[in-house]
């Protein structure tokens, strides 16, 4: 039986409950394997803050159709990804504009940024959705497990000490000052070249850091140089900037304890940054990005780094995506746990039974995107948004299995909803889901996805006319 004390929901406002209670109730097997039940579960009994946002209905969980094409046919996953990335950063813009006006309220204190997630399968999906939010100047923070040496900054800092490292080398030191970090554009580029004075002192300027690095170390050298070069501040003019300097002088540190470690000299230290930049960082934990002073800013974070975690206002943008396995084109072995020998894991390698293997795999997958999906949609304390609708590969989708399930599942579930899902244009998906919405009572809304770029864009307040250091007393 269940753990009683397990059936109780601590974090989600209690429409939020009712509607995730229906969406997982619904489908016969909503973990693809019978073995794995879902237990509805009861808000806990204690005060709670609640969203208010003027103008809004109050379903909790908000669902955006997408249409597909014109001609009936689903949508590509390219065009579906752009939609639901577009129409999340607008509806984002669109809450915390309401928010900065007092319209939009947890509690008794206004929305704001930090209130905000969007969930991602990958780090390249979420670095579409950060770029996005950078756009229309929404600071946002990319919760990932990258290290800082997978960053741009790492690049352009190598750069920058290959051309210290050896002032003489021309392409080297044209290469180091395109970098962000130096800023010269390719247009200044050419006329520094045009002018032998000029160019003789930026060539001077990495002599002496050569010698500097010789002489006092990497540390000093590399501090000199940003100071020297202004990175603090150009780098900070980007919308990103704070990111980008936090990466900066986290490598600088890096690379100092490295010299300090190991007297690497000037190329055992720009390998040593080569080889981690190849991948050789070892997962070390002293290597993970730093946050910047992130409290603030609207969280966009793996499903898999979720686990435990709670946000105010939750968005899942890409949980249409049914993708199972390696491409029909590519033959991979596969892995697979045999029901036949106590689920024992296991490797075929090209055995007769290999098809049963991978459709056997298949279903593991789904499952394990359906757990993913389940933790997605149960991080929201007040509202959360999810994408679906006509996408290619749709029919093998976490959001598939909840919301097309038909009446005969037969032995094959994961085969009778794609089935199922491949036969429905975009007006059977949209009946589908607002049938369940319909039995929802009020907690489920469905809705076309919104469209065009976002309504309001956040400016900065203007600042004052007088800047003045404060006197210190």
């Amino acid at each position: 039986g269940l753990d009683r004390s397990l059936d109780r929901n601590w974090r989600a406002d209690p429409p939020l409950v009712a509607a995730l209670n229906r969406l997982w109730s619904r489908p016969r097997h909503p973990f693809v394997f019978p073995g794995i039940a879902y237990e509805p579960v009861r808000p806990a009994e204690r005060e709670r803050e609640a969203l208010v946002v003027e103008g809004d209905e109050p379903a909790p969980l908000r669902v955006w159709l997408l249409r597909g094409r014109d001609d009936g046919k689903p949508g590509n996953k390219g065009e579906a990804a752009e939609a639901a990335v577009r129409a999340t950063v607008g509806e984002i813009t669109r809450l915390l504009a309401l928010g900065a006006s007092g319209r939009a309220r947890i509690g008794g204190r206004p929305l704001a940024g930090g209130d905000l997630a969007v969930l991602v399968r990958s780090n390249r999906q979420g670095r579409q959705v950060r770029d996005a939010l950078l756009a229309v100047r929404v600071p946002a923070v990319q919760l990932v497990q990258e290290t800082v040496f997978a960053s741009a900054e790492a690049g352009e800092l190598l750069r920058v000490l290959a051309a210290v490292a050896e002032p003489g080398r021309e392409s080297a030191v044209r290469s180091a000052l395109v970098t962000d970090l130096l800023g010269l554009t390719g247009d200044a580029l050419e006329a520094l070249g045009a002018d032998e004075a000029a160019w003789e002192r930026r060539l001077e300027a990495f002599r002496t850091d050569h010698e500097r690095w010789q002489a006092q170390g990497f540390g000093v050298m590399a501090r000199v140089l940003l100071r020297r070069e202004g990175v603090a501040a150009r780098l900070l003019r980007f919308p990103d900037g704070e990111r980008r300097l936090t990466n900066v002088l986290h490598l600088i540190e890096l690379l100092e304890a490295a010299d300090d470690e190991a007297r690497l000299g000037m190329a055992g230290l720009l390998r040593w940054l080569a080889d981690r930049r190849d991948g050789d960082a070892g997962g070390a934990e002293e290597a993970q990005l730093r946050l910047e002073s992130d409290e603030n800013l609207v969280k966009i974070v793996t499903v898999h780094k979720s686990k435990g975690l709670e946000y105010g206002v939750v968005f899942c943008p890409f949980l249409w995506d049914g993708r199972l396995g390696p491409d029909e084109r590519e033959w991979k072995p596969v892995a697979y746990h045999d029901s036949a020998h106590d689920l024992r894991p296991t490797l075929d390698l090209g055995s007769p039974r290999e098809e049963a293997a991978r459709a056997q795999a298949r279903r593991e997958e789904l499952a394990e995107s359906l757990r993913l999906a389940y933790v997605a949609l149960t991080r929201a304390r007040h509202r959360c948004y999810v994408v679906w609708g006509a996408v290619k590969d749709g029919g093998t989708a976490p959001l598939a299995h909840l919301f097309h399930q038909p009446p005969d599942l037969g032995e094959d579930a994961l085969g009778a909803v794609a089935a199922h899902v491949e036969g429905l244009d975009a007006d059977g998906i949209a009946a589908d889901v607002e049938a369940l919405a319909a039995a929802a009572g009020g907690t489920i809304a469905v809705a076309p996805i919104p469209d065009g770029p976002p309504a309001l864009l956040l400016t900065a307040p203007p600042a004052p006319a007088q800047l003045a250091a404060r006197p210190f007393a």
